[in-house]
């Protein structure tokens, strides 16, 4: 580059160049020209190789767009992402039918079913958008909770319920039991004791229980019919004294008091269970239950402590022991058992005005329970996961259908976008038809845009006619001039050529001799006199190579430099095959021909004296002499039944002196097979020399004109050189000795 910089092929991708290729592969990738199963040309919609890229990306979308269109299907053949949404609709709205139907059927069952719904003002009737809603709140009941609310839609308005007050008849069971104690821990003792009463507490108590009976009624006794006297009467006072009846008396009061209480709480029962509504019996029955357990306890207290009184009232001068951990006083239970209770008493008696509030509630969870059964019958959960599940399907595949839809519909605008920059290629045929008719001498040629029948364009399609009738064969000659002529035409989209490199590879290949002055005027006037970064050609073509060393160089154009180089091939060590690109040989370079390279080395060996720098020409001078008068010979004298050696006398003359020392440059001094001690001799440079001047002399006096031109064409004066005419006498002369 320029700046020094080295690119590679590697590298080659990623930089900036600006390159334009014209080679084979150009042709093939720029001129699709297709033949039918007969050989015929058929017209070709591809020209030039952004064309041919839009067309393979045009038949890459156009099956884009069929395996879209296979993917989308068609109802009417079954087939494809279609028919898949229809097979979906239909069985979503077969379940979500079948499930309507049981839904209308469960709806009208419940409307009729007075225990699940209750006609009002407000709300007739009960449908199946009514079912659909309760499902979505539905539950089930325990078997309970189920009955209570079958009872509470049998309750009838019942009556107030009283609440028992225990006030008034409740004696605290530890005042009872202090009371007692008190008593029972009295000691009462007779003024003079009757012993065998002490000792007979039955007795004692039949005796003053008798005493009483008889006392001022009877003179005698009415069990033995022994006589009452005052002695006796004085002693059973003795006995039972005054402060011992006075003791009697308050375990009587005590006992009474006792006897009373529990009576009470054997009468005491709550309110009975039916007066209560059956959404309180569980309650009711809760309490009921405790209170029944609080009363039993209650009344084994009070029986327990009419036991010790009665003990101690039959024997007033023993004393008892209250066995207090016998007695538990149990009074805070019994108020919180009957606050509870009064609690659903007051809930009960408000329940009255609010029954049908809880009927309609009642009616309302056996109708969600219901519902609940309903649905686990038909599998409904199930049933609506599997349609949610084909919803989901459904959904996706209809967002597939849109998104192939929109693909289908997004390949279809571009193609016409491709299509639309095919139709530009108009501009190319015409440049096309301009450089085959002007440049290439060949107006026979020629390509034209055919039309659609409705003389629309979908994209373009040519056609190459000859003699304006339809080309049936095309030879790869012309072929190559077609596409290199679109080579050319393409670069006319270059605004900037300065910044753009040209590479033309053998531009000539597959032409013949006719064509070859035709492209290089084309190279010389639509490429060389551009201004071009860097123009790159290429040949195998000798004659090519001579005209371009007549080359155009584009004017005020200081960088212009032609340069000429070869590829030379070489085996190395290993017979690997390599190749270098090396700078061009003189011959070629300077000459264009090797027939005047040759020229040129005759001239040097008859005009220049050897040294080191020439050294070689003179030790090549046998075979350069000889192959350059075969080739002038030849051209000369073109009979081909005349041998070397009869050309040789032609030209030289019959002279056996002349012919003699041209045959020894001929055959003995260029060929070493035959004659092996003449390569072990020094190479005869004054022989040489006069030899290299007879064929010159020899050349000029024959023929001055393509003399001169010799001359010309390597770089020498015709005069100067022809100075040896007048000393060739001499030449000769001394040669023969």
């Amino acid at each position: 580059m320029d700046d020094d910089q080295v690119i590679n092929d590697i590298q080659l991708e990623q930089s900036n160049l600006n390159v334009r290729v014209y080679n084979s592969d150009y042709r093939k990738e720029n001129l699709s020209i297709l033949y039918d199963k007969e050989g015929n040309i058929r017209p070709f919609t591809i020209l030039g190789e952004k064309n041919i890229e839009i067309e393979k990306e045009m038949d890459n979308t156009n099956e884009l767009i069929k395996g879209l269109n296979k993917e989308l299907g068609n109802i009417q053949e079954k087939t494809g992402i279609r028919w898949e949404i229809k097979q979906l609709d239909e069985a979503i709205l077969k379940t979500e039918n079948n499930l309507k139907k049981k839904f209308t059927e469960k709806a009208s069952q419940i409307n009729r079913d007075t225990e699940l719904f209750k006609s009002t003002q407000q709300k007739k009737q009960y449908n199946r958008n009514d079912l659909e809603k309760d499902a979505e709140i539905a539950k089930t009941l325990t078997a309970s909770d189920k009955q209570m609310y079958k009872n509470t839609l049998n309750d009838e308005i019942k009556p107030i319920i009283e609440k028992n007050d225990l006030k008034d008849n409740e004696e605290s069971i530890s005042s009872i039991t202090k009371e007692t104690n008190e008593l029972l821990l009295k000691d009462v003792k007779p003024s003079n004791t009757i012993d065998y009463l002490l000792e007979n507490n039955e007795l004692q108590q039949w005796v003053k229980e008798g005493a009483d009976l008889h006392r001022g009624k009877r003179n005698r006794c009415a069990f033995c019919q022994g006589k009452l006297d005052d002695e006796l009467w004085n002693r059973i006072d003795e006995h039972f004294t005054k402060e011992s009846e006075k003791y009697a008396g308050q375990i009587k009061i005590l006992l009474d008091k006792v006897q009373k209480l529990l009576r009470y709480w054997e009468d005491k029962t709550l309110a009975n269970k039916d007066q209560f509504y059956s959404k309180f019996h569980n309650e009711y029955e809760k309490v009921n239950e405790q209170w029944s357990q609080l009363r039993t306890r209650q009344i084994e207290n009070l029986k327990y402590i009419l036991e010790v009184l009665t003990e101690r009232k039959q024997d007033i001068f023993s004393s008892v022991n209250l066995e207090l951990n016998k007695i538990n006083d149990i009074s805070d239970e019994v108020t919180q058992c009957l606050e509870k209770f009064s609690e659903i008493v007051d809930k009960n008696n408000a329940y009255s005005g609010n029954l049908g509030h809880e009927q309609d509630k009642a009616r309302n969870e056996l109708r969600l329970d219901e519902i609940h059964t309903f649905m686990e019958a038909i599998d409904y959960k199930n049933q609506l996961i599997d349609i949610g599940h084909k919803k989901k399907q459904k959904e996706d595949k209809d967002e597939r259908k849109d998104e192939i839809i929109g693909e289908i519909e997004k390949s279809k605008n571009y193609i016409k976008g491709l299509e639309s920059q095919i139709n530009d290629e108009e501009k190319a045929v015409n440049q096309i038809n301009l450089y085959l008719k002007s440049f290439l001498g060949h107006p026979e040629l020629s390509l034209e845009v055919e039309k659609q029948n409705d003389g629309k364009d979908k994209h373009a399609k040519f056609s190459i006619k000859r003699n304006n009738e339809p080309a049936y064969n095309l030879s790869e000659g012309e072929q190559s001039l077609i596409a290199f002529c679109y080579f050319l035409a393409n670069l006319k989209d270059i605004t900037n050529p300065e910044e753009y490199i040209i590479f033309i590879d053998d531009p000539i290949s597959s032409l013949d001799g006719n064509n070859l002055f035709y492209v290089f005027s084309l190279i010389d006037s639509e490429i060389a006199s551009k201004h071009y970064k860097q123009i790159f050609i290429s040949t195998h073509n000798l004659d090519l190579l001579k005209y371009l060393h007549r080359i155009n160089t584009p004017t005020n154009n200081n960088k212009w430099n032609n340069k000429f180089f070869v590829i030379e091939k070489r085996r190395d060590m290993d017979n690997n095959l390599n190749s270098n690109i090396i700078d061009m040989p003189d011959y070629l370079r300077k000459y264009s021909t090797e027939f005047t390279y040759l020229f040129k080395h005759i001239a040097i060996v008859a005009t220049e004296e050897q040294n080191d720098s020439n050294n070689h020409t003179f030790y090549s001078f046998p075979n350069t002499a000889r192959k350059f008068l075969e080739s002038y010979l030849f051209f000369r004298y073109p009979d081909h039944t005349l041998k070397n050696d009869k050309r040789l006398k032609k030209f030289f003359g019959e002279g056996l002196e002349t012919v003699s020392f041209i045959n020894r440059i001929n055959n003995e001094f260029s060929h070493g097979e035959n004659q092996f001690d003449r390569l072990e001799r020094p190479i005869d440079i004054p022989e040489f020399k006069k030899d290299a001047q007879l064929i010159l002399t020899r050349i000029a006096e024959k023929d001055w004109e393509q003399f001169n031109s010799l001359c010309s064409s390597v770089g020498l004066n015709a005069e100067e050189v022809s100075e040896i005419y007048n000393h060739r006498e001499s030449y000769e002369k001394e040669y023969l000795k």
